[in-house]
């Protein structure tokens, strides 16, 4: 079992695997990093692959092109373990899992055993990433976002631990993802994203005395852009279709029909072809039923998604001096640790523009540094 936990969820289908590949490819083989912290994946998973795939897709396609994404999400829980270590010999490894929870368990009937999954990682959770689809928070309308965000499960996941009394404090960063169209508006993303999650950041979250919370936009990779919403419309030759590479856009009354993978292709008399609705999709995702298509503009250039680790791995430092009396032992004085943290701070947060729409509502990493 990890030392620190980190429980990801959002929407269906939202990329919250993509950032942390993005975060991932940030963070691995930095020499400057690696200085002060290393930070470095454990055991086997699959984020240099999707992230290999991500920076491929971005820049092999046809620049300008409009593509969907997004077709290979998982509907199951996914544990992502990643182990801090430091150069200096006094310091002891600490690990610290990333658990990715599926959308659906947010849903109408989820499956049980994604519920069961939910309670146990909720339990053992220190840090809650709430991932929100930004095409989703700008563009659609408030009814349509908070539908497919969940908004009201998502909040009501903390009821039943938000009036603990003790010191096991916990850290909520909702992070914005697929900010890249807005990239010059981060802070109207966080305003807006404070309005529709009005009911947690008025009511709630002031109330929640061992909470602190944040907002934390990321451009995922960079590379691609929000272009439009349309219709899920499927490609149907003489009735048959895929229901990935059949997903198509008709450009109104012509036979030009954009494809999921950016190609065009213009229907022809006779060919058999036809328009149908994808009600699969629709059945999936009944609280927004369209299609997200991006913009591909040829570099791979995350940003923010390291910002991520310094949130996590700042708290994580602090959660183990304070609550694992093992760890203490080997781990460094405070005057140390309040170094470390400096240096992070130094590394993490040199760019004048990396403050844009980042905000801190509450640093509970602050008490502990006092006991």
């Amino acid at each position: 079992m990890a030392d620190v936990t980190v429980l990801m969820v959002g929407g269906r289908r939202c990329g919250k695997s993509s950032i942390l590949a993005s975060m991932e490819s940030m963070l691995v083989d930095n020499p400057e990093l690696s200085k002060y912290i290393k930070i470095r994946p454990k055991g086997k998973h699959d984020l240099h692959v999707k992230k290999n795939n991500l920076e491929t897709f971005i820049t092999k396609k046809q620049r300008g092109a409009y593509y969907l994404v997004d077709f290979d999400a998982s509907d199951n829980f996914n544990v992502y373990t990643f182990e801090v270590s430091h150069p200096n010999a006094w310091f002891q490894d600490f690990t610290i899992d990333f658990v990715d929870c599926p959308g659906e368990t947010f849903g109408d009937n989820p499956r049980q055993d994604l519920v069961d999954q939910l309670t146990k990682w909720k339990a053992k959770a220190n840090i809650f990433l709430i991932v929100v689809d930004t095409p989703f928070l700008m563009e659609g309308a408030s009814g349509e976002f908070k539908n497919v965000s969940f908004t009201m499960n998502i909040a009501q996941l903390f009821d039943d631990i938000s009036g603990n009394s003790n010191n096991d404090f916990r850290k909520i960063i909702f992070v914005p993802i697929k900010c890249e169209k807005w990239k010059n508006g981060l802070n109207e993303v966080a305003t807006k994203l404070q309005k529709y999650y009005d009911e947690m950041f008025e009511n709630r979250l002031p109330s929640w005395k061992n909470f602190s919370y944040g907002i934390l936009p990321v451009l995922t990779a960079g590379g691609i852009e929000f272009g439009e919403f349309s219709d899920p419309q499927l490609l149907a030759i003489n009735g048959c279709f895929d229901h990935k590479t059949s997903c198509c856009k008709k450009q109104g009354n012509s036979p030009i029909i954009r494809m999921y993978d950016g190609s065009t292709h213009v229907s022809r008399p006779g060919s058999g072809e036809t328009i149908v609705k994808n009600t699969e999709f629709t059945d999936i995702n009944p609280g927004f039923p369209k299609y997200s298509w991006f913009k591909n503009n040829g570099v791979y250039s995350p940003k923010n998604c390291d910002q991520i680790a310094y949130q996590v791995v700042r708290f994580a430092l602090f959660y183990m001096l304070a609550h694992h009396s093992a760890w203490r032992i080997f781990a460094p004085s405070k005057s140390d640790l309040k170094k470390m943290i400096q240096n992070l701070e130094t590394h993490f947060l040199k760019d004048d523009d990396t403050a844009n729409g980042i905000i801190q509502f509450a640093t509970n990493e602050k008490m502990w540094h006092t006991m």
